[in-house]
């Protein structure tokens, strides 16, 4: 626990040497946020968004948490199996959703899904993380 605080310390001396790149960073997480449902990507899009605005890599990285040995294998690398999977289904989810506007939870998306025809059969659970990360649950009454 100590060396976390410790690292905090360190990120917060960083950027009050520099306070508009605080902002930067701020601004490029919530702008990330709106645009994005995405949890997972969210950090790394606001660290692209933040090192194309002017903020160093390194300190972009220690702020969002980010190893910068990370950053640059996910800048090179293309989408892994799982992420295309994911996209697919994704898509899948928005236009059943669309096509019901917006009144399908997790039970019963998951049985559409597996009755659609497709070759590809998700899980309850795999349909639930997809649904989440994609902002594609059921609107409340």
């Amino acid at each position: 626990m100590a060396e976390v605080s410790s690292i905090k310390a360190s990120v917060a001396e960083e950027l009050m040497q520099r306070p508009q790149d605080l902002t930067i960073l701020l601004e490029c997480l919530l702008e990330t946020a709106e645009s994005k449902g995405v949890a997972g990507e969210l950090a790394y899009e606001a660290l692209e968004k933040a090192v194309s605005r002017g903020v160093r890599q390194s300190r972009a990285c220690k702020a969002y948490g980010i190893a910068r040995s990370t950053f640059y294998y996910r800048k090179t690398r293309g989408p892994t199996a799982r992420e295309q999977r994911d996209r697919e289904l994704a898509e899948r989810i928005t236009a059943i959703q669309q096509a019901n506007q917006f009144t399908i939870g997790v039970d019963r998306m998951y049985l559409m899904l597996r009755d659609d025809g497709f070759d590809r059969k998700p899980g309850r659970n795999q349909v639930a993380r997809v649904m989440r990360e994609y902002g594609l649950n059921a609107r409340m009454r």
